[in-house]
């Protein structure tokens, strides 16, 4: 009998490692698509994984309210029944759902209620990459004014080469989070 909780104990904890490892990699990949224009330093990577972790046991709380619309159903199973964080949605695939939602929500609104003003500042090329994004390959540059920096996004193949220490004339506007986003790139020489 130990054996087998041994054996159930150690798969749990490989599950839990496999788990962040793939959430972590996931958040990375993902927030370099919604967020690699703009110049928050991941500051609002922090705020989405911030939200959808946090609000992932919220919303468990009123998923297991409203299934039973009593507070003693939050802390216990009815008897007889597949334990409600063993079903399908479980709770760490409600972390990952709120998390990606967020991500979702602040990109999408940071550049639909962005302001139309827009300024040109001078950047310079500090690196050039490459990142896998699943099995998509993105070309990125890394670039700075000093105060700001990004990797910004370039595309599976992009329309321009850059190299490293090119100044660039960065067309910029602001997001409605405060954060600049990058609307244009023009190779300064």
């Amino acid at each position: 009998m130990s054996k087998a909780l041994a054996t159930k104990d150690t798969m749990g904890q490989f599950f839990s490692l496999s788990f962040f490892i793939a959430y972590s990699a996931a958040i990375l990949q993902l927030s370099f698509l919604a967020f690699s224009d703009v110049l928050d330093d991941g500051i609002l990577t922090y705020i989405a994984v911030g939200l959808g972790i946090s609000s992932a046991p919220a919303i468990r709380l009123f998923q297991k309210w409203k299934h039973a619309k009593s507070a003693s159903y939050l802390i216990t199973d009815e008897p007889g029944q597949t334990p409600f964080h063993q079903r399908l949605i479980n709770f760490p695939l409600l972390i990952v759902f709120s998390t990606f939602g967020f991500i979702g929500l602040i990109s999408i609104s940071n550049h639909i209620f962005a302001s139309e003003e827009v300024h040109v500042e001078e950047f310079v090329v500090e690196a050039i990459g490459k990142k896998r994004v699943r099995y998509d390959l993105f070309e990125y540059i890394l670039i700075s004014n000093g105060d700001y920096a990004t990797s910004l996004n370039l595309g599976e193949t992009p329309k321009t080469t850059f190299s490293v220490g090119d100044k660039l004339e960065v067309t910029l506007k602001t997001g409605l989070w405060g954060y600049y986003i990058v609307e244009d790139v023009v190779n300064g020489g």
